[in-house]
């Protein structure tokens, strides 16, 4: 468990955080994707990072699983 500013978060908490983050990541690169359309290697780029994003949740929500069996 972490401990932050004197308040101790389980891991479930903790993990919902880091997902968040993930998809809030992603829906950053989506608004950045529509404001480039035009600059296609510029959206290969954010398309990149939002398949090593999604890859990162897949990981995460795959360790979680594995620990809650």
């Amino acid at each position: 468990m972490s401990d932050h500013a004197g308040q101790r978060y389980s891991a479930e908490t903790l993990f919902l955080v880091q997902v968040l983050n993930h998809l809030e990541a992603i829906g950053n690169l989506n608004h950045l994707i529509d404001a480039d359309a035009e600059d296609a290697q510029t959206v290969r780029s954010y398309l990149k990072q939002s398949e090593d994003i999604l890859r990162q949740v897949a990981v995460l929500v795959r360790c979680r699983s594995s620990i809650a069996a």
